[in-house]
């Protein structure tokens, strides 16, 4: 562990400004950013207001950048999942109440692909749906309810590769699939978790060394990790592959920095992170320290090279009655070529 803690800076804590116990009205809250080094406010900026001016906006869900602005999906239960635009001035409503109605709960992913921006859908109950747009702001259906198959409840992860769009399901019925859009339709790459049904969330894509790895969530073999070619899938981490799990449930967050593969995993009470030189065959871990105090940092939630630098945002989880005593934090490094 003393490897990683030289790995590892935190750079951030995102805090509650809230005195612990109260809770503003709607249920949302507001909260600072802190410095981890200095413990000043204002280490980044925030350019919203707090759920986009709706408290029942819990999530912002997915992200991408399409014709120089920043597209941002939301998780909304009551009202049906958002969609903002930032063109570094102001926001802009583009889409409210879901897609399809106040039914679809979230914007679970975006993805830019062939000129035109891609929405998969989260329903919360139904099959899924990923819609397209050229502009923003319309949208047209680019599917069949659940790509074909109703048991494909959410798209948690699409990438634009080898120019194809894929996209991989959430199926706790047959287990997840992947699925790759040609213009019309689209077809089934991978069905049934891949090599384990029991496998039935894709989490994230990531394209590495001349293919696209793809990440698994298994809560009984746990977290596992698979490479497509562009013909087959192979397992490199998981059920069919030498090294059956990482030691979490989900291989959450994926990413390339400097020539090596990382793997961000769910396991309590603190995430794990994997690095791979390689293609896969060999790992280490590369995990940050864990921090003091009561809370678990269970969730690598997602991954960003920016500037040079690989970040890792995290989500912590109180263990009290009282959710305001702890903040999500922010680690980096650059020296992720070691």
């Amino acid at each position: 562990m003393g490897a990683s803690r030289r790995f590892w800076t935190l750079v951030a804590v995102f805090a509650p400004l809230l005195a612990p116990g109260s809770v503003p009205a709607g249920g949302g809250f507001a909260s600072d950013t802190r410095s981890a080094a200095t413990g000043e406010v204002e280490c980044f900026d925030q350019v919203n207001v707090d759920g986009f001016g709706n408290p029942n906006n819990r999530y912002a869900w997915s992200m991408a950048v399409f014709d120089d602005q920043l597209y941002v999906g939301t998780y909304n239960v009551l009202d049906g999942g958002e969609l903002w635009r930032y063109d570094g001035l102001r926001w802009e409503n583009v889409m409210r109440g879901g897609f399809g109605g106040a039914g679809e709960q979230g914007v679970r992913s975006l993805v830019v692909h062939d000129g035109a921006l891609f929405a998969g859908t989260h329903p919360g109950q139904g099959p899924a749906m990923v819609y397209r747009s050229t502009d923003g702001v319309t949208w047209v259906p680019s599917s069949a309810p659940g790509l074909g198959n109703p048991d494909n409840i959410s798209v948690r992860t699409m990438i634009s590769w080898n120019g194809s769009l894929y996209a991989g399901t959430q199926n706790v019925v047959t287990g997840m699939e992947v699925r790759r859009y040609d213009g019309g339709s689209w077809t089934p790459l991978a069905t049934d978790g891949i090599s384990d049904p029991r496998n039935t969330l894709a989490t994230q894509f990531v394209s590495h060394r001349g293919g696209i790895y793809l990440g698994t969530f298994n809560s009984t073999l746990g977290a596992g990790l698979y490479r497509y070619d562009g013909q087959v899938f192979q397992a490199i981490v998981g059920a069919g592959a030498p090294m059956t799990s990482f030691d979490g449930t989900e291989s959450m967050s994926l990413s390339e920095y400097r020539g090596r593969l990382y793997v961000g995993v769910v396991r309590f009470p603190q995430f794990s992170v994997w690095r791979s030189g390689d293609g896969g065959l060999g790992w280490a871990e590369v995990t940050p320290p864990r921090p003091p105090g009561p809370a678990l940092t269970p969730y690598p939630w997602s991954m960003l090279v920016h500037g040079g630098v690989l970040y890792v945002g995290t989500w912590r989880v109180a263990i009290s009655a009282n959710p305001f005593e702890i903040g999500h934090l922010l680690w980096s490094t650059t020296d992720g070529a070691r």
